[in-house]
């Protein structure tokens, strides 16, 4: 959990500062005031970082929502001894094989 976290936090710092970095020089060289392209970069950055976390939230509750359908398919489907459960022997129509 800390290793997913460390690894989500150093993603977010690596687009910050690309983004920031690159809408800074491109509205330094479009502008050429200084102060106008950091105000710009920053908020640029700021906004990439979290769009990235927002997406990577999202990306983790489609994943917990597809394993927990997972788990409730796969609960009843194994009996004793690895023998197939009385699910596997009916037809998708309904009839007994």
């Amino acid at each position: 959990m800390l290793a997913r976290i460390a690894g989500s936090m150093v993603v977010s710092v690596v687009v910050l500062i690309a983004v920031s970095l690159l809408a800074s020089i491109g509205v330094l060289w479009w502008t050429g005031s200084i102060i106008t392209s950091a105000a710009i970069g920053t908020m640029g950055g700021l906004a990439a970082a979290f769009a990235v976390d927002a997406l990577r939230t999202a990306a983790e509750r489609a994943g917990e929502r597809l394993s927990d359908k997972n788990d409730r398919s796969s609960s009843g489907g194994i009996t004793d001894n690895g023998r197939p459960s009385r699910q596997d022997d009916v037809d998708p129509k309904g009839s007994q094989r």
